[in-house]
């Protein structure tokens, strides 16, 4: 009895997990601010591209109470290329279905500023949402960034 008591709260609260984060990761749709679009340039060499290095102004972001009925948030986190060769994002991937990022499609140069948005479904999640991240890939060293949030869903 005990045994069976246990295997069914295990498959209760695994069923719980996926249904609060749909499981599914998205990947990031690039974006820019100005309308020269470079989705037709030729993709560089991996090894062609030289490594820089990155500030963060912030990693960690907190909507506080946000109404689930609200719909989306955005927080956009902001960086300067510290390195002195161009800073390219190559991708940016949700944590869950719920999360979801937009970034400069752009090089940054040299001292210039980026950003990423990082945007928080919150329909269907009420309670609190802790340990929500996207992963910035960007030719720095480490690789990947994450830029991490939380917030209080209420009805």
């Amino acid at each position: 009895m005990y045994r069976a008591t246990i295997v069914t709260l295990s498959i209760i609260a695994s069923l719980l997990f996926l249904q609060a984060c749909n499981k599914a990761e998205h990947t990031a749709t690039p974006k820019t601010e100005n309308t020269n679009q470079v989705e037709n340039a030729p993709a560089k060499n991996e090894s062609e591209i030289k490594l820089t290095t990155i500030k963060w102004d912030t990693t960690f972001y907190n909507f506080g109470k946000v109404k689930e009925s609200g719909g989306v948030v955005k927080k956009r986190f902001t960086f300067t290329n510290t390195g002195t060769n161009p800073l390219i994002i190559k991708s940016a991937k949700g944590s869950c279905g719920c999360t979801t990022a937009e970034y400069i499609q752009e090089p940054v140069p040299p001292g210039g500023k980026g950003w990423v948005d990082v945007k928080f479904d919150p329909k269907g999640r009420e309670g609190l949402t802790k340990g929500k991240y996207a992963t910035v890939i960007c030719n720095t060293e480490p690789k990947a960034h994450k830029l991490s949030y939380e917030a209080e869903v209420v009805k």
